[in-house]
């Protein structure tokens, strides 16, 4: 449990947006299955070196003025009401 804390930090992957997290993941059970066929394995395991390693390659595509933006636009804009969701 403590290795998904650790996952789920700001530290590790703050920052990502969602779809960045899917190409983590990804890219993590490529190494993993990578690693496999070198050992010999019929199946592969996700290890938290796989992931980390995947994180230390995938660049952060979010910026802070992006999400500043997008924050401003939330606050600015009521999404419970308007022409979208009235009937």
């Amino acid at each position: 449990m403590k290795q998904l804390q650790k996952l789920a930090s700001e530290e590790l992957t703050g920052g990502y947006s969602g779809a960045e997290i899917v190409a983590i993941c990804k890219d993590a059970a490529l190494y993993a299955i990578a690693e496999s066929d070198q050992r010999h394995e019929e199946e592969p395991t996700i290890a938290m070196l796989n992931i980390l390693r995947s994180i230390k390659v995938t660049k952060r595509q979010i910026t802070p003025e992006m999400l500043r933006f997008y924050d401003s636009f939330r606050s600015k804009k009521s999404f419970t009401s308007g022409p979208f969701l009235s009937y």
